[in-house]
């Protein structure tokens, strides 16, 4: 757990992130990391608070900053990410692609950011056993950023079923 919260806070993690998916526990992409450094602005803190709670698993406490983030500043796409992981996690497939769509709308025009939204959508479809759709999420986020273990590992974690479901 220390390791997925270290990465959580924003601490590089390579193939630890990709671990920690296999080992069925939160994804641990960091939108606030990559934007820390083009944006601050002063109500980083609720997000960042938000993200502590989701590294320790406060899904409600997360939740709750979340929409009061959203309620103050609609157009924040970390907020969006973030609640649609969490809803992926409670199993809420439908609002949460919903909500990572409102994550694609507001986000940057980022090739990483853009990316980390994908790779969750793909997530989303996974778990929720649309797997080609999964695919075509993770290649998407791949194109994006081709640097992006959590899409290549997506990608190589779901070809065998994808070609299986074409025959």
């Amino acid at each position: 757990m220390a390791t997925i919260l270290s990465l959580i806070l924003g601490c590089s993690g390579g193939m630890d992130t990709v671990k920690a998916r296999y080992l069925g526990q939160r994804p641990v992409a960091d939108p606030l990391a990559v934007t820390a450094q083009k944006e601050s602005k002063p109500d980083e803190p609720r997000l960042s608070q938000a993200k502590e709670l989701y590294g320790r698993g406060s899904l409600d406490s997360c939740l709750t900053i979340v929409d009061r983030e959203l309620s103050l500043n609609p157009d924040r796409w970390q907020a969006y990410y973030l609640k649609g992981m969490i809803q992926t996690e409670r199993d809420e497939f439908e609002q949460s692609l919903e909500t990572l769509r409102m994550a694609l709308r507001h986000c940057p025009n980022t090739a990483t950011d853009r990316s980390l939204v994908y790779v969750a959508l793909g997530n989303c479809y996974e778990r929720s056993g649309q797997t080609a759709r999964a695919q075509q999420s993770f290649i998407t986020a791949f194109n994006l950023d081709p640097l992006s273990e959590q899409a290549r590992s997506g990608i190589e974690r779901l070809k065998p079923l994808t070609s299986l479901e074409g025959k």
